[in-house]
Parts: C-alpha cells; sequence; structure tokens
C-alpha cells in the first residue's frame, strides 16, 4: 500500500515538473515573439556644431556650405538613393549661392568612376576614403557643412522620403535661395 502511495506522488510530480517546464517554455516564447524587438543603433562620432574633417583637396570656403555624401559603390542603400541623390545634385546646379556637394568613397577612383558613370551623376568625388578616421559609422551619411567645416546637420542611413524633403529645404534655404 505504501508503495502505490510513493508511486502516485511521483507520477503526480512528474507531471506537475512536465507541466511547468511547458509552460516556462511556451511563456518564454511567446514573450520573445510578442515584445518589441530592440532596435540596433547606428553610433555615430558626429555632432551638430563639431568640426568635420578636413578633405584632401577640399576647401569648404569655396561654398557657403557643403553637402558631403559618405557613399559606397558596394552599399545597396547608397544605390537605391541614387535618384535622390541626382536631384539633390541637380537642384543645386543652377543656383548661384549653391551647396557644394561632395562624395566621398572608401573605394579606388576607378570603382568610383564606373559607379557614378552608371548613374549619370556628375558629383565631384574624393576617393579612398577611411571613414573610421572621419568618424563615419555607415553608409549612407550625409554630412552638412559651413565654409568654416563646422558640422550644422548629418542624416545617418537611408532617408524616408520625409527626410529627403527635410534634407533638400535644408540645402537649399543655406544656400540663400
Amino acid at each position: 500500500m505504501n508503495h502505490t502511495k510513493v508511486k502516485t506522488f511521483l507520477e503526480v510530480a512528474t507531471n506537475v515538473a512536465v507541466l511547468l517546464v511547458a509552460l516556462v517554455f511556451l511563456g518564454s516564447f511567446v514573450w520573445h515573439y510578442f515584445a518589441p524587438a530592440e532596435k540596433v543603433g547606428i553610433v555615430s562620432g558626429l555632432s551638430k556644431g563639431a568640426m568635420f574633417s578636413s578633405l584632401p583637396g577640399m576647401n569648404y570656403k569655396d561654398a557657403g556650405q557643403t553637402l558631403i555624401l559618405a557613399l559606397s559603390s558596394k552599399c545597396d542603400f547608397c544605390t537605391e538613393n541614387m535618384p535622390f541623390y541626382k536631384q539633390l545634385i541637380e537642384s543645386q546646379r543652377h543656383n548661384q549661392n549653391f551647396t557644394r556637394i561632395v562624395g566621398v568613397f572608401p573605394d579606388t577612383e576607378n570603382e568610383i568612376q564606373r559607379y557614378i558613370q552608371e548613374w549619370k551623376l556628375n558629383l565631384e568625388t574624393i576617393p579612398d576614403m577611411d571613414f573610421n578616421e572621419l568618424n563615419l559609422a555607415a553608409t549612407p551619411t550625409l554630412i552638412l557643412v559651413d565654409r568654416s567645416g563646422k558640422i550644422l546637420d548629418f542624416w545617418i542611413g537611408k532617408p524616408s522620403e520625409e527626410v529627403q524633403q527635410q534634407i533638400i529645404k535644408t540645402i537649399s534655404i543655406g544656400a540663400g535661395i
């Protein structure tokens, strides 16, 4: 008789343990499935008002402001945004107080020329840039600097339509249009 009670107790305890493990597993699955995902952020070394690194052969004083496009020919987001970059360049071409637009690339001169010719982009470029030295964490990154090289604004990643319009407005107003 004692043996039957022990056997029954062990069966109940085992069933309860299996049920608890199943509930913990199911709860964990539901929690991870429905909990908001953490957004991975890009840490940038850029800040408004800070001085941006000087670029080889570039004098920021040559224009009221300069928009630096940090791009890579291997960046899918850069390629997806080519129509927007063309629009930016075209918007400044016929303005007397234009915003100078310069592309900086980690790529070689040949890679850049192939890339911008493919997209029919009329863009002044600087090849072989080390983005780490420029505190750039990702491509595309757009940096707007004034004549002294002070960062007026910057945008990291693929800009939404709304942000694209903000960038166009910002460079147009700043250029005295």
